[in-house]
């Protein structure tokens, strides 16, 4: 048992590192509270004797290459996206999204477009929502600390926080924006916590307000099976259309019309967009400079400066996307506006601009 345990931790430390930077927070306050765990039963001497040299051998040699490789891209410039920095809305928000509120409340759009008055139509459900699941989460704690002891409870608590805590930091201290996918290595612990609850909850052991308690539990799955079916089927959570706005520059291409395109290049290329795109740049954060020539197929644009799109033809389509994060300087929107070009469609988080008045060909 001690066996298997140790592979599928080993494998699981891997994978989770492999899988972000960020997932070394989590890999340390794993390995120091086995660590601690096995400490309690035997010695120093004994748990060396115990390890398996093959698994340590590897998730050395392992963890070693990851970190070379994650510290040689943080040196050249690799890291998340510092469009935007955290704020404490922010960190609300990732919150909000690891609590399973989000399919309950308004679509990420309509969040970006309008900020926190979004949430003023939804404010019943996610109030009932909230309430209910946060006292659900009361509900486990209390069974965790009953079933574990309120230091080893504690000395969990601590070394699942400890990861939460510095990556909210960082992204204070480094600016960038975090957000609860950045967090969900802390979902399995927050997932146990939340079944503690409800099996506590749907308990039958003759104690008073059986009933309200099972209402409670009922009522945190059934919000939380709303939540994932509202993030799954409903039209306001909708995710960015690169599919339709992708259709719409192949169609004006096949036309012989000049594209230009201010949206993630990584979506250009996966739907088939052609065009020169910088697709490592956007993976790595290590971008090279934007081209302000012309260039063959599609015209990426994203975040050009007013010089530099001047000096390039002009285009009959726009497609632009979240202009706080693919226009943040409002150039491209400051050409748009002086060329009297158009919205002609919208999709969504996306634009496509035509020009309003077409330009006439000079008399001869």
């Amino acid at each position: 048992a001690e066996s298997i345990f140790l592979m599928f931790f080993v494998l699981g430390g891997i994978l989770l590192f492999g899988a972000s930077l960020l997932g070394i927070f989590w890999v340390f306050a794993a390995c120091v509270y086995v660590l601690v765990y096995h400490l309690r039963r035997s010695t120093w001497r004994e748990l060396l004797r115990g390890m398996n040299p093959l698994l340590l051998g590897l998730l050395l040699i392992v963890v070693t290459v990851l970190t070379v490789y994650y510290v040689n891209s943080l040196l050249k410039g690799a890291g998340g996206s510092r469009l935007t920095s955290s704020t404490p809305s922010t960190v609300l928000f990732a919150a909000y999204e690891m609590l399973g509120l989000a399919g309950i409340g308004p679509g990420r759009l309509e969040l970006r477009s309008l900020g926190t008055s979004a949430l003023a139509p939804y404010a019943v459900g996610l109030l009932a929502a909230g309430s209910v699941l946060l006292i659900v989460l009361a509900v486990g704690l209390k069974e965790a600390r009953t079933r574990l002891g309120t230091r080893e409870l504690l000395l969990m608590g601590a070394l699942g926080l400890l990861p939460v805590a510095i990556v909210i930091f960082s992204g204070f201290a480094m600016q960038w924006r975090v957000l609860g996918r950045h967090l969900i290595a802390a979902l399995p612990l927050l997932n146990l916590v939340l079944a503690l609850g409800l099996t506590a909850l749907l308990e039958s052991d003759g104690r008073r307000g059986q009933g309200l308690r099972r209402t409670l539990a009922v009522s945190g799955l059934l919000f939380l099976v709303y939540s994932s079916c509202s993030l799954r089927f409903t039209e306001r959570h909708n995710k960015d259309d690169y599919r339709a706005a992708a259709a719409m520059a192949l169609g004006a291409l096949a036309q012989g019309q000049r594209v230009w395109w201010a949206a993630d290049v990584i979506g250009a290329r996966y739907y088939g967009l052609p065009g020169e795109f910088d697709v490592m740049g956007e993976l790595t954060s290590v971008h090279k400079p934007l081209a302000c020539s012309d260039l063959p197929g599609v015209q990426p644009v994203a975040n050009a400066s007013l010089p530099c799109l001047r000096t390039l033809s002009a285009p009959d389509v726009v497609i632009l996307s979240k202009p706080e994060t693919f226009d943040t300087q409002g150039d491209i929107a400051g050409y748009l506006k002086a060329g009297k070009f158009a919205i002609v469609q919208t999709l969504p988080a996306f634009t496509v601009w035509r020009r309003s008045v077409q330009p006439q060909a000079p008399k001869p």
